[in-house]
């Protein structure tokens, strides 16, 4: 949905959809494997949040300011 709305690049959707996927699985999976290979993932998670809340707070700029926000 946030790729549709310009929020984020396709590659951006593709990895916040491998994060959800991992998400799931760490519902059902406690193993040491499993818990390095998410701890991979963190710093990825960490930057596209932040790039995600920053492209937000300035959608919502656009907003409050009587502008358009993209859809």
């Amino acid at each position: 949905m946030e790729a549709r709305h310009d929020l984020i690049d396709c590659a951006a959707a593709e990895r916040w959809l491998r994060y959800r996927d991992n998400l799931d699985v760490t519902t059902r999976n406690y193993g040491e494997d499993f818990a390095e290979a998410t701890l991979k993932l963190l710093p990825g998670f960490i930057d596209d949040a932040r790039a995600l809340a920053d492209m937000m707070g300035r959608k919502q700029v656009v907003v409050a300011g009587g502008g358009h926000a993209s859809a």
